[in-house]
């Protein structure tokens, strides 16, 4: 019995915990995604390569990374990364981890 109830207790305790934190819990954004027109963008053979994003012609230039593990998307439908290599000088979106700057997804 004496099991039991600690048991219970237990439960509600870590309920409780939820409940009273859940406002206080902060949202953290770990993903940016950019629409990019005039795509600056190399990618080797190895599929490795890089991005300059740069929204606006006053906006920072920012160097993202791209990896063998980047996503590509035509048309919302997956296509080899190695078609990304198309992209020089036309419009994409680039969704990159905020702290790595390691590419995601580009889409087309």
């Amino acid at each position: 019995m004496f099991k039991q109830l600690s048991f219970l207790f237990l439960l509600l305790s870590m309920l409780t915990a939820q409940v009273v934190a859940a406002p206080y819990l902060k949202l953290v954004q770990r993903e940016e995604t950019a629409e990019v027109t005039g795509l600056k963008i190399t990618l080797n053979s190895d599929l490795n390569g890089k991005i300059i994003l740069q929204e606006c012609s006053k906006c920072t230039k920012i160097i993202v990374t791209i990896t063998p593990e980047t996503k590509a998307f035509k048309n919302e439908k997956a296509v080899p990364l190695i078609e990304a290599k198309k992209l020089v000088g036309k419009s994409a979106l680039v969704s990159y981890n905020i702290e790595s700057k390691l590419v995601t997804r580009i889409g087309w």
